[in-house]
């Protein structure tokens, strides 16, 4: 895919209002047709002049921010955006938004120019004094034992052994922060600074939500603990705040309230064999000629207001 000059793109554009159809573009410039649709809607947008101001215009971070922003949380097209705001192309804008996610939903300025081919080596102090050496001791010293106490600390907060998250170390590097310095708690940590303002900015979504879990605490101990997330959520409607039941239970779930569960009660009143085994008269022919000659029974028992009752109905074989 070659790459379009100003002339180019001008006689591109000609082109397509002379009656050019885009296929025949895209062969004829060996280009694809996302990019002529794309200018094409650009230069009739913003004119021919856009051609030349775009070229190598410098966006600062809050511009930046600002055009993501329209994609990201305002939900508006990605090319309509780029073509809005004047961008060269829409992939510039998927390249901002891209690195953006990457970079922690932080603006990274990346400084502009080539980069250096060979990294930069610090030279030696060839008259180093003993001072200087034992200051540089010194600090390997303090970031060694300073290092095995974060360690220590992240391995006795952690939720597991094996790994911890990262709200976890972040909490920990937090509760350190006014012993040692930030660069050496994100270095044993292993966080990136990024990440750890990230973490910190985070605010908790349930804080909006205060009023309804202090009612979902006052429901489940009114009821003894005995109310599950469905009938919480029923009694909450009752009282006029139109809840949905997943809330409700995830807000359950995160305050640690689970209702008491009723065990059912095991089958325990045999004792074995007490009293006289009664004779098989019947011998399993229920049929009878005569009326009261053959009766039958059964006994069911009953928990009627934490007392037993015992039902007994008798039923005639004829």
């Amino acid at each position: 895919m070659s790459k379009l000059t100003y002339e180019d793109k001008i006689n591109l554009y000609n082109d397509r209002k002379n009656g050019l159809s885009i296929s025949v573009l895209v062969s004829k410039n060996n280009i694809r047709h996302e990019i002529i649709e794309y200018l094409i809607r650009l230069i009739d947008k913003h004119g021919l002049y856009i051609l030349r101001t775009n070229k190598n215009k410098y966006y600062s971070l809050h511009e930046k921010e600002r055009i993501i922003n329209r994609v990201l949380i305002n939900n508006e097209s990605r090319n309509f955006v780029a073509i809005d705001e004047g961008l060269a192309s829409s992939e510039m804008l998927y390249n901002w938004i891209k690195k953006y996610k990457e970079m922690g939903y932080n603006i990274v300025e990346q400084k502009r120019g080539r980069s250096p081919t060979m990294p930069k080596v610090t030279k030696k102090k060839e008259n180093e004094t003993d001072k200087e050496k034992i200051k540089k001791i010194r600090g390997r010293k303090f970031i060694f034992k300073s290092g095995a106490r974060i360690l220590k600390k992240i391995e006795s907060r952690c939720s597991s052994k094996e790994e911890s998250t990262t709200e976890e170390k972040v909490n920990v590097v937090s509760e350190l922060r006014l012993k040692y310095p930030l660069v050496i708690l994100l270095k044993v940590s292993g966080l990136a600074k990024s990440v750890y303002y990230y973490t910190l900015s985070k605010v908790d979504k349930d804080d909006k939500n205060k009023e309804i879990i202090d009612k979902i605490k006052e429901i489940f101990i009114n009821n003894k603990e005995r109310y599950g997330y469905r009938r919480i959520t029923l009694e909450l409607r009752n009282q006029g705040y139109n809840v949905n039941h997943k809330k409700v239970y995830r807000i359950m779930v995160k305050l640690g309230l689970k209702p008491i569960k009723r065990t059912k009660r095991k089958y325990s009143s045999y004792k074995g064999t007490v009293g006289k085994i009664a004779d098989n008269l019947i011998e399993r022919d229920f049929n009878t000629d005569k009326p009261n000659k053959k009766w039958y029974t059964d006994v069911t028992e009953f928990n009627l207001r934490g007392e037993k009752c015992y039902l007994s109905p008798i039923l005639d074989g004829k």
